[in-house]
């Protein structure tokens, strides 16, 4: 299976989608991509996964995630930080993707503060107190 063939399935090999991809993401670019390193620096981005982000509806859910889960984030360099915009410290951002988050990986299977947070995410989410903010 070579770059550009079928898999059998009439679906196209991954190297040839990301081939397509770039032609077409480089033609209506052009105008605004004017060296490789441009087009470097913008397959990076799009390849960078999202932090999540979230606004905390409760005090106590507030005052819990800074007391308790800030600092284990802090200690594994996953950068919480609130979102300046949103008042009262209500919205966070954690440079963590979400399948590292989900245990989607083999780094977060292994980390259990992590799996912590994300639980405790999931059950405040189901009462109401977490909600997910796209910032």
């Amino acid at each position: 299976m070579s770059n550009g063939t079928s898999n059998g399935g009439g679906q196209q090999e991954p190297d040839s989608k990301k081939s397509m991809f770039e032609a077409y993401y480089r033609s209506q670019l052009k105008a605004l991509i004017k060296t490789e390193a441009d087009w470097e620096g913008l397959m990076e981005s799009l390849q960078t996964p999202l932090p999540i982000t979230f606004r905390l509806s409760s005090g106590k859910t507030l005052r819990q995630f800074e007391e308790e889960y800030v600092p284990r984030l802090q200690a594994q360099t996953l950068k919480p930080a609130p979102l300046d915009w949103y008042p009262a410290r209500q919205a966070w951002r954690v440079k963590v993707a979400r399948s590292t988050l989900r245990g989607k990986d083999c780094h977060a299977k292994q980390d259990s503060s992590l799996q912590e947070f994300h639980s405790w995410l999931l059950v405040q989410a189901e009462l109401g107190c977490v909600h997910r903010q796209e910032a």
